[in-house]
């Protein structure tokens, strides 16, 4: 056996009818997703013969919290030894970003190294999963948007590859340049930046509150506030464990307490809120009211609690 089939077989180990890293995400495109189609003829490769890169369509879905792409090609029992999706975010003929799939696994790479096809280095983990359908071979690749700096508009430029003894490869939208960065791109696709963005706050049914109630110490009642952020997928605690939680306590309608906690490197935040009881009074049930005030890759959320005083 050549070294190139064992190299292919180890990539169809790796990727036939499994999810790498990252597998948590989802590559259906969202209601709130622009999408776009890209068809690529039929044996139209820019190097070699082998059919297994032989792109033939490119679907696209840029949402508020992630990034697809959908990569149909002619499926001859073998898989592209690498694949590539360039990410343009701001406009110019260089990519900034390179979603990158290969036999050790599936990753976002930061794109500072303009004579590297794979770029500099890791932005965060990817998705990446496969289908077979009728005669065609379809890879999934996804990211969170965050993982891109979240921007408004993005233009993308695919490429297949296959290494070893008889090296191909094809590209989408047209034919890859002979020198340099100078792709095809697609057409942009703006993303629904409005949309809600994935709550950082633990549900309304588990309040972030140590033994989950107040507790009467002395002349007052005390509150100890104390979670972790949630991250959206594919945002790591340095990208997205720091900010601030703001804390509001309300007795009916009337506000009886206010604080704020900052989020550690951890995604930790806590807080001991003390409040007199003659601000509580009779009260059975407080309200606690928490707003995460975002970040860079966390969007802005809120949530709402019902806390027992005991």
């Amino acid at each position: 056996m050549t070294e190139s089939r064992r190299h292919r077989g180890r990539i169809a180990a790796l990727i036939t009818g499994v999810v790498l890293p990252l597998g948590a995400i989802v590559v259906a495109s969202p209601a709130d997703a622009a999408t776009l189609s890209i068809s690529d003829p039929v044996g139209d490769l820019a190097l070699g013969s082998n059919a297994a890169v032989d792109i033939t369509q490119v679907e696209v879905s840029h949402g508020s919290e992630s990034l697809t792409v959908a990569v149909t090609l002619v499926d001859t029992g073998v898989l592209p030894a690498n694949l590539s999706v360039y990410v343009d975010t701001d406009g110019d003929q260089l990519p900034e970003f390179n979603l990158y799939a290969s036999p050790s696994g599936a990753a976002v790479y930061n794109h500072t190294d303009e004579f590297s096809w794979q770029g500099g280095s890791v932005v965060c983990s990817a998705g990446v999963s496969n289908a077979a359908q009728a005669g065609r071979r379809v890879l999934s690749l996804a990211a969170a948007r965050a993982c891109l700096g979240r921007p408004a508009s993005i233009r993308v430029y695919v490429v297949a590859a296959m290494t070893g003894d008889d090296h191909s490869r094809d590209s989408a939208p047209g034919a890859p340049p002979l020198e340099g960065w100078n792709f095809d791109w697609s057409s942009p696709i703006s993303a629904d930046v409005a949309a809600a963005p994935l709550s950082a706050l633990p549900p309304s049914d588990q309040p972030p509150v140590v033994g989950g109630s107040a507790k009467k110490k002395g002349a007052g009642v005390v509150i100890k506030v104390r979670d972790h952020l949630l991250l959206p997928a594919g945002v790591t605690q340095a990208q997205g464990c720091h900010g601030i939680v703001k804390l509001k306590v309300k007795r009916s309608n009337r506000v009886v307490a206010k604080a704020k906690a900052k989020v550690k490197k951890t995604c930790v935040y806590k807080k001991k809120i003390k409040i007199k009881s003659s601000q509580v009074g009779s009260a059975k049930r407080l309200k606690l009211l928490a707003t995460f005030t975002g970040n860079g890759s966390v969007g802005r959320s809120k949530g709402a609690y019902t806390v027992k005083v005991e």
